[in-house]
């Protein structure tokens, strides 16, 4: 399994344009298959 570190900065920037949405799909779909995990900071988690 890959695991995929995401800081809460790339969140952010990635969260604030609606263009990003395309590639946030893209990253669902192999987690949801369980081939990604996503770390993410626990604060990302929280909001």
């Amino acid at each position: 399994m890959l695991k995929l570190l995401i800081d809460t900065s790339v969140w952010l920037d990635l969260a604030k344009d609606y263009r990003n949405l395309p590639l946030l799909t893209l990253l669902g779909d192999p987690v949801d298959r369980d081939e990604i995990e996503l770390l993410v900071p626990e604060v990302v988690h929280e909001e």
